[in-house]
């Protein structure tokens, strides 16, 4: 008895389906070519019972377009992607519009066919990092160790190259510190970053002395990795990276033009003199309120290859070839606004940072000035070192008002024993202090006045020459104030050199903490915690990691004579408990009609004004004429002293 399924009419035909006799294949072939041609597509009219549009496609023309994408890319698994690949081809025949909307709409005429498939993005990632794995000479699919001995052009590469190895001192060392600590960076990545860094070594080699892997910052679409550069102090920007940001200047607000005469406003100013000139018990508001603002005071940025701009740094999202820019110059500005906000990395440079927390106003910059501020910022207060280690430079002599910035290694350095290193007492900060003006050495608002007067006088641009002299007149006046003002106090600041354990601890701000129980962080926490990578191991083996509770993901590790000072993270300070938005400007004191009655009077008519203003205007005309009559009584006097003589 067979198992084969019964076969049963079609219920629509009403019958078996009758194929006719069998036929040869060549026959059979015609036959099913012609029955495939002859199916067309039915565009928009096929859901409507009407016949089909002779000029669209065929399913046979459609089958051979199938056939051949199949034959020429090789899809892996092209049965179960077979709607797809029907989808694609019908949309490479320009007929997306008709096949993929079910019929419901017209065709797309501006439908074209793409000429490549689209590039998936890790193919774009390798494709950007393939350089740092590659050897002038080497073919790629060619291995370079064919037969001993090495050809010259390998061979010369495992030469000892002196200048690379003071360039990137114990390169080796510094990551196999990173990875035992186990801080976030492992092997792989790691080798990648040492390959990128010998990778912006030679094309750099010319133009900086020392490169340095800073650390990573953390963005929300992609990450930064930095490197940190140092170069002779009266040498240019090289030009082998690009910096677009050089040049950059933030937007000017429009000119706003007043429409107020002239000599209307000379009228109201003659008329606030008038009033102040008087005596106190003959003024009829005596209370006014007045504006305590001042405006901002502009401190000029440090020259290049001082203070701040000391070091160059160079930023790529992915560590390959013609992915590095170089960073602008620090401003003050940007070290103050940084200060007032949080803001969190987006991954593209040109992104706007926005405005600032109550009504600070917006950050003067983009990212990548935000980016650079957070990098000064986090160096200043995270870059630490075993006591010893560095020593001040006596050939570097500072100019007058001017801090030691220099530090050079010391010669007759004696490691220490790895329980020392585990004491706060036995590391020191080794980058210069920031004022709260955004620089390293203080000036005071009155220099900082004339230096930036001094600087706009330098520019030639015509147009932002008009539009400095406003900001000038401003700074006059800002000076001429500062000099009625009591002088400046000079801030003070820790020196070069200061133990760690000297900052100031970690204190929560208002009330954070409390419960029944009390307040669980009334006690502060200490600004650096310090601890070994293992007690697991002998103490030969260990690290000392010495982690900033200020500004999570700043790590400095050393073990004997090699330490390093690296950043991962988010580029914010501790947020959780000590964050409080600047405070808004105080509030102006309302007029006290308590002290000074006030008192009601009727308004003047518009005869009774014009009668004050003609008498004000004659008695104008009246004292002119009277200092013209003394004039030329001076002048008559001087004649008859010249006829005596």
């Amino acid at each position: 008895m067979s198992d084969a399924l019964p076969i049963t009419p079609n219920p629509k035909t009403g019958g078996f389906c009758d194929l006719g006799p069998e036929e040869p294949p060549e026959k059979e072939f015609e036959k099913a070519k012609a029955l495939f041609q002859s199916i067309q597509h039915g565009g928009s009219k096929k859901h409507e019972g009407l016949e089909t549009d002779s000029r669209t496609g065929t399913l046979y023309e459609h089958m051979v377009g199938i056939t051949k994408y199949i034959l020429e890319h090789q899809p892996a698994q092209a049965l179960d992607q077979f709607e797809e690949l029907s989808r694609l081809v019908k949309r490479e025949m320009g007929l997306e519009g008709e096949f993929m909307d079910a019929g419901f709409t017209e065709a797309r005429e501006d439908a074209v066919a793409p000429t490549e498939e689209p590039i998936p993005p890790a193919v774009v990632f390798a494709e950007n990092e393939r350089a740092i794995y590659r050897h002038p000479d080497h073919v790629w699919n060619k291995s370079p160790l064919v037969e001993p001995p090495l050809p010259a052009s390998y061979a010369g590469n495992f030469e000892v190259d002196e200048e690379e190895m003071a360039a990137i001192p114990n390169l080796c060392q510094q990551l196999s510190l990173i990875e035992q600590s186990g801080i976030g960076l492992g092997r792989e990545e790691l080798t990648r970053i040492w390959l990128a860094l010998r990778f912006l070594w030679k094309v750099l080699q010319d133009d900086v002395t020392k490169l340095r892997f800073w650390g990573k910052i953390y963005g929300q679409k992609s990450d930064y990795y930095i490197v940190e550069a140092e170069f002779e102090g009266d040498s240019d920007p090289s030009e082998k990276i690009p910096g677009p940001w050089d040049k950059w200047r933030p937007p000017r607000p429009p000119k706003v033009v007043q429409e107020q005469d002239t000599e209307e406003f000379k009228a109201m100013l003659l008329r606030e003199e008038t009033v102040a000139n008087l005596p106190v018990e003959k003024r009829v508001l005596i209370n006014l309120p007045r504006n305590k603002y001042k405006p901002l005071t502009r401190y000029p940025q440090e020259p290049r290859g001082r203070g701040l701009n000391r070091w160059d740094y160079f930023v790529s999202s992915s560590l390959g070839e013609k992915t590095w820019v170089r960073l602008p110059m620090v401003k003050p500005e940007h070290i103050v606004a940084a200060r007032q906000s949080v803001y969190f990395f987006t991954g593209d440079l040109n992104a706007p940072v926005g405005d600032l927390p109550c009504g600070v106003g917006s950050f003067p910059g983009l990212e990548v000035h935000y980016l650079r501020a957070q990098i000064a910022r986090i160096s200043s207060g995270t870059q630490v070192s075993p006591a010893g280690v560095f020593e001040l430079d006596e050939e570097d002599e500072p100019e007058e008002n001017e801090k030691p910035e220099n530090l050079m290694m010391a010669e007759e350095y004696e490691p220490m024993e790895f329980e020392d290193l585990l004491d706060p007492s036995s590391w020191v900060h080794h980058r210069p202090f920031i004022y709260s003006i955004g620089r390293i050495n203080w000036l005071s608002r009155k220099k900082a006045a004339a230096a930036m007067k001094a600087i706009e006088a330098e520019e030639e641009d015509e147009e932002e020459g008009a539009t400095l002299r406003d900001d000038n007149e401003d700074e006059e006046g800002m000076e001429e104030e500062g000099e009625e003002e009591e002088e400046e106090e000079e801030e003070e600041g820790p020196d070069l050199l200061t133990p760690v354990d000297e900052d100031d601890p970690m204190k929560p701000l208002g009330r954070v903490g409390e419960s029944l129980f009390g307040n669980v962080n009334s006690i502060p926490a200490s600004a650096w915690n310090i601890r070994p990578s293992t007690v697991l191991l002998p103490v030969n083996c260990a690290i000392a990691v010495v982690s900033s509770s200020r500004w999570p993901g700043a790590y400095a590790l050393s073990r004997s004579t090699t330490f390093v000072n690296v950043y991962l993270g988010w580029g914010n300070k501790f947020l959780s408990a000590s964050y409080q938005p600047p405070r808004l400007l105080s509030l102006f004191k309302e007029f006290d009609d308590e002290a000074m009655g006030l008192k009601e009077s009727v308004d003047p008519t518009v005869q009774q004004e014009e009668e004050v203003r003609l008498r004000k205007e004659a008695r104008r005309l009246a004292m002119a004429a009277a200092a013209e009559e003394e004039e030329e009584e001076e002048g008559e006097g001087d004649e008859d002293e010249g006829d005596e003589d």
